[in-house]
This record gives structure tokens, sequence and C-alpha cells, in this order.
């Protein structure tokens, strides 16, 4: 029908030549038709769907995964987690707030409050706060998705670098360029002993 969105010619992804463009009707039909509910990715590039077709895609495995799961499930939390993302992406930082808020909750429920999934989950919501401009609040899940990381994976592994990165530009922001330093430089060691 005329007007009708999902039959505008779109480039949800980094495909080019005759796959850059496609109908958001086409990519729902093929993501449904896949099923796998929690792969927000062009089955040609790989790559993430961005903007409106990755949100459309987010709501759509999210009914699905309501529809399919008990509302304390990880999968269902996995779900809000990348609708949340996907959100944010497109610059809507108050809803990526609070999906991700929601799916934190859940996976804290599932998994306890010191998984790795969790962590994830807190650097998510911290970039959420920082767009909503909460630094301050940003810090607080960092620093506590750092002491995760530490946990899970120990002081020296890549995972505590990027978080040292994220807090280190945290510390910046919030005026305070020591700690800063402090953060960065222990990330580059991190990263030049793992990757050389």
């Amino acid at each position: 029908p005329a007007g009708d969105p999902t039959q505008r010619l779109l480039s949800p992804c980094v495909c080019r030549g005759s796959a850059k463009y496609v109908h958001l009707a086409c990519v729902e039909a093929a993501f449904k038709a896949r099923g796998d509910w929690l792969q927000l990715v062009c089955p040609t590039c790989n790559h993430s769907y961005e903007g409106a077709t990755a949100i459309r895609l987010g709501e759509i495995a999210l009914q699905e995964l309501q529809r399919q799961h008990a509302a304390d499930d990880a999968t269902l939390a996995a779900g809000l987690h990348n609708l949340g993302v996907a959100c944010g992406r497109a610059g809507d930082a108050e809803r990526e707030r609070n999906l991700l808020e929601r799916a934190l909750e859940l996976q804290e429920a599932v998994f306890g409050p010191d998984h790795d999934n969790v962590a994830v989950a807190l650097v998510n919501l911290g970039n959420a706060y920082s767009r909503l401009g909460n630094i301050k609040r940003q810090r607080e899940l960092l620093e506590r998705a750092l002491k995760i990381n530490e946990q899970e994976h120990g002081p020296d592994h890549h995972m505590v670098a990027t978080t040292l990165v994220n807090l280190g530009s945290v510390y910046g922001m919030l005026g305070e360029p020591l700690r800063q330093k402090d953060m960065l430089e222990r990330a580059l060691r991190i990263l030049e002993r793992e990757f050389g």
C-alpha cells in the first residue's frame, strides 16, 4: 500500500552493491523465517543491523521471546539488552536506559550480581546514562563492572582493559585527570601484554 513504511527501500547494514537496499518487510520476513531472535545481524555481511531496522527487529524478537520464555528467563534478558543497545545506537538513550535496566534486573536474578553478563549490561547501561548526561551514574556502573571483570577474568584480561578505558574517559569528564591517567595507563599495560 502507498505510504507503507515497510515497503520503503532502506540500507539497514553495511552491505553494498545489489544487496545494499532492501524493503523493511523483506528484512522482517527473513528475520522471522530464521527465528534466531538474538541475532540482530545481517546474514549476508554479518554486521549488526542499524537504526530503525535494528529497533524493529529487536521489537519483533522481544515479542517472540516474551511469548516463548518465562518472564524471568535469561534469554528474555538478552532480548531486552539487544533492543536497548539498538535504541541507544539509534539515539534513543531514554528507551535504551529503560530496557537495559530491565535486562540488568533479570540478569542479576538469573545469574547473580557478579556474573560476566551482568558486567556487560552494566557497561552498556553506563553508556546510556552518559548519553543522558548522568556521568556520575555511569562511573558507579563502570566501577561495579570493573570489579566483576577483575573477579571473572583476572586483573590482566582485555575485558578489564576495555572497562578501564571507559572508566578513564569518565574520570576525564568528571575533571579527575590523575585517576583518568592511572586507568588508561593500566589499560595500556594490559593490552600491550595481551596483544603485543
